[in-house]
């Protein structure tokens, strides 16, 4: 295992020793979505309203009112003693959020016992044009990421990916964008560094889930975490019911190179028609005050890369669609917008081409009960599956699945702090038979600065 940082181990150790002597009620319930002004957190944007996603999305969480108890605000930092509700006000939104998870390998896989440490840090910058520069409508979003430690898969030997922020150690700038809100909000452009996940193949319901199947199905050939890329995308929103979408952004990513450390520079070069394209179109229902909201999404992608199919031969560029399904079905109190205690599911289904993808077919979804005790309002528990159909032509896969099961069960410790424990089965690691099922056990540690 990679050798982490010892202020890293030291943090996670005070912050997990802190959660355990903290005594909190517990925090107001929070709708993360998406970046900011996108949307679902750290980006994305209003037409299909974002939910909180498993790792790059993180929207703004707004300022305590004054006088609030330091354990009850949404921020570890605070309010800054003002500062930061005089930034807010004028226009200027920073938000910062540290992922850390802990995995422990129980049960078969790749290395039987192993253990993995890595962590997420996210810092977004959004500006409001309107307020800054009278642009209104406009916002500029930047986010900075830092991720490193050990890639937990590895000790698994999966296909899907278990944990959504496992990666190979990043320290960019993976988002700068501009986006232009038109007609009254129902048509938004962006254009610069984006992660296209942040609005499409997203399931707005699976963002508390660990594995990465609750943001977007694993064969689904788009730039997203770590690697966004430079590209232009639009949403238009005719109605409230309605909405469409499409992108194009640099997918070299196919040739071996981390976009998400490169800028636009790298758009215009080498080789320069190597695109990434995707579109989107989703109906939305109970959109209306006290009613049950649900959307209903299909989006198809194509990418311009020559690939290698798996009997040796070439071909230039490659395809799929997805289908996302999300809905609420029972909510405490439907009427406050506040009050999140419910239950939500979301279902997704994507095809690829199975001559060079080895995960050609992919069905995940899960349910999510927030509340589940009437003295935990926000906490939340929640259970899932990923099923991945494997190819018959892939070279090494003995198995034609892969299945991950997971069950969570998330302690609000305050509103900004939070532990999950997360447990997965995953039959068929790696779609070879004989190698053991495997049951993995997963800490995630979520602070809100």
């Amino acid at each position: 295992m990679a050798e982490r940082p010892r202020w890293r181990v030291a943090a996670m150790t005070a912050l997990g020793a802190a959660a355990l002597l903290i005594s909190a009620p517990p925090a107001a319930a929070q709708a993360l979505g998406a970046s900011p002004s996108t949307a679902p957190s750290d980006d994305s944007s209003p037409p299909p309203p974002q939910a909180e996603t498993p790792v790059p999305q993180m929207q703004p969480l707004g300022t305590a009112p004054a006088g609030q108890p330091y354990l009850q605000q949404p921020r570890a930092t605070g309010d800054w003693f003002g500062l930061r509700r005089n930034l807010e006000d004028a226009g200027v939104m920073v938000n910062a959020r540290l992922v850390a998870d802990y995995s422990k390998v129980f049960q078969g896989g790749a290395s039987p016992g192993g253990t993995a440490f890595r962590d997420l840090f996210q810092l977004n910058l959004t500006l409001d044009a309107g307020k800054l520069l009278g642009l209104q409508g406009g916002t500029l979003f930047a986010n900075f990421q830092n991720q490193a430690g050990d890639n937990g898969s590895k000790d698994i030997g999966d296909l899907q990916g278990f944990d959504s922020i496992d990666a190979d150690g990043r320290t960019q700038l993976s988002e700068l964008w501009y986006q232009q809100a038109l007609f009254n909000q129902k048509l938004l452009i962006k254009l610069g560094k984006i992660d296209p996940n942040a609005v499409f193949a997203l399931p707005l319901n699976g963002g508390e889930f660990i594995h990465s199947g609750g943001g977007i199905s694993p064969n689904i050939l788009i730039p997203q975490y770590p690697d966004p890329a430079t590209g232009a995308q639009a949403l238009f929103a005719p109605t409230e019911h309605l909405y469409l979408g499409g992108g194009v952004f640099d997918g070299s990513f196919q040739e071996g190179i981390r976009l998400g450390s490169y800028g636009p520079a790298h758009f215009f070069g080498k080789p320069p028609d190597v695109l990434s394209l995707v579109g989107e179109s989703g109906f939305k229902w109970g959109t209306g005050n006290g009613e049950l909201p649900g959307r209903l999404a299909l989006g198809a992608w194509h990418d311009t890369a020559e690939f290698q199919r798996f009997d040796g031969t070439e071909q230039h560029g490659t395809s799929g669609y997805y289908l996302v399904l999300d809905n609420t079905f029972w909510r405490a109190n439907p009427s406050d917008d506040n009050d999140a205690r419910g239950v939500t599911g979301y279902l997704q289904y994507a095809h690829a081409d199975p001559r060079i993808t080895p995960l050609w077919q992919h069905v995940g979804g899960g349910f999510t009960w927030t509340g589940p005790l009437p003295f935990r309002a926000d906490d939340a528990i929640g259970v899932g599956a990923n099923y991945a159909r494997l190819s018959n032509d892939a070279p090494g896969l003995t198995a034609t699945f892969e299945l991950a099961i997971e069950l969570f069960y998330k302690v609000q410790v305050t509103p900004f702090l939070s532990i999950k424990p997360d447990l997965q089965y995953i039959i068929n690691p790696g779609g070879v038979h004989g190698r053991g099922d495997v049951l993995v056990g997963t800490v995630r540690l979520q602070v809100e600065f």
